[in-house]
């Protein structure tokens, strides 16, 4: 089974019960994907995450820049990565107000 998790921060020590968890499943043969907003700030690491390898299993979103023009670029860099389906999948997701807005 795939399981993804949604956390704040990642990897914190704090964090010990969910840590538990996904180790849990881990162990059980599930597959887990951490998917956090931001990584820690000079926190802690609990020693599970390199023993179970959960640093290469967290994802963090692409912080974009302030400005309109530079996230323009952005957009046309990742747009011409993709292949044609890609590209039509992303034009009709992107939302230009909410992507641009300051």
């Amino acid at each position: 089974m795939r399981i993804a998790f949604l956390v704040v921060h990642f990897p914190v020590a704090a964090e010990t019960p969910f840590l538990n968890q996904i180790t849990g499943l881990l162990d059980r043969g599930h597959d887990g994907q951490v998917l956090a907003d931001a990584p820690p700030r000079d926190e802690l690491i609990h020693p599970d995450v390199g023993r179970y390898g959960l640093d290469a299993r967290t994802s963090y979103p692409p912080r974009l820049p302030k400005g309109a023009v530079a996230r323009l670029r952005i957009v046309r860099r990742e747009l011409a990565r993709r292949s044609r389906a890609e590209r039509r999948l992303l034009l009709r997701a992107l939302d230009p107000r909410r992507a641009f807005a300051p």
